[in-house]
């Protein structure tokens, strides 16, 4: 289809069935090679070739312009100054922006999500190893002021928070599941509890996958105290930490939201 788009004079002619395969198959070694490096985090990401990164981006350029339409302007709320965006060439700053919030157009996050995509074809490894090499610290402070996290937010107008569990509370799941509203869900302790040991939960898969002993936990800013023993059970089966898990099972992936209540570098706000 991209092919017959190019021939048509939509997209870039360097859009040709062999450049399609090309990428297809570029796509499908890159799947595998992160397959490996999902199962070991401990792996270094290689760096692509200047060429294959060169063909992916002009690619990725090509299928972007699509979105440079009258037809997704009106149906994700844009305005005719969103389009300047598309004249940001590869491998430049992307204007930052906050993906779940108020401001600006959904048309706009869209562009400038596909734009952080297309930087990635190239700086994404490098950042990853960055990120490794420092154990994948949300810290700005444990990197130089051009690496990991700085980097990722320069080329994709993003960061992610890798030091936080949110609980979208929202959802109407989270509020069923906890029996709860909105509001009595944010000053929740019930749901405090469950978002501490859910962050307890990854903190101790962590350090099992890099090995870290407390001392090294600390230095990295993720040690936890040994959890207090669970209160005795009640009378029709299991403690309220237990029964509280139960109930949750249904939620128990990390969701993020704006209105949350954060659990941040072992602490709650």
């Amino acid at each position: 289809a991209a092919a017959a788009a190019a021939a048509a004079g939509i997209l870039d002619p360097f859009v040709t069935e062999d450049a399609c395969r090309m990428v297809l198959q570029e796509c499908r070694q890159t799947d595998a090679l992160y397959a490996q490096l999902s199962a070991d985090p401990s792996l270094r990401a290689p760096l692509p070739s200047a060429a294959g990164v060169d063909q992916l981006t002009r690619f990725a350029t090509a299928i972007l312009s699509t979105f440079n339409n009258p037809r997704y302007l009106h149906k994700y709320g844009g305005h005719a100054g969103d389009t300047q965006l598309f004249s940001i060439p590869p491998d430049s700053a992307v204007p930052h922006y906050f993906a779940n919030v108020a401001g600006g157009t959904i048309y706009q996050r869209k562009v400038l999500s596909l734009l952080g995509l297309r930087n990635l074809l190239r700086r994404g490894p490098e950042i990853y190893n960055e990120m490794r090499d420092k154990l994948f610290s949300g810290n700005y402070g444990d990197y130089g002021g051009s690496e990991g996290p700085h980097k990722m937010k320069h080329f994709t107008g993003n960061a992610v928070d890798l030091d936080t569990v949110l609980v979208r509370c929202t959802d109407p799941v989270v509020q069923k599941q906890f029996g709860k509203t909105k509001g009595s869900i944010s000053g929740s302790r019930e749901v405090e509890e469950y978002v501490m040991r859910i962050a307890r939960e990854h903190i101790n898969s962590f350090r099992d996958t890099f090995k870290l002993n407390a001392q090294q936990a600390v230095a990295r800013r993720i040690y936890l105290p040994p959890e207090a023993p669970e209160e005795p059970a009640a009378p029709g089966g299991g403690g309220a930490a237990t029964q509280l898990k139960r109930a949750l099972s249904a939620v128990k992936s990390v969701m993020r939201s704006g209105s949350a209540i954060s659990v941040a570098r072992g602490h709650t706000e």
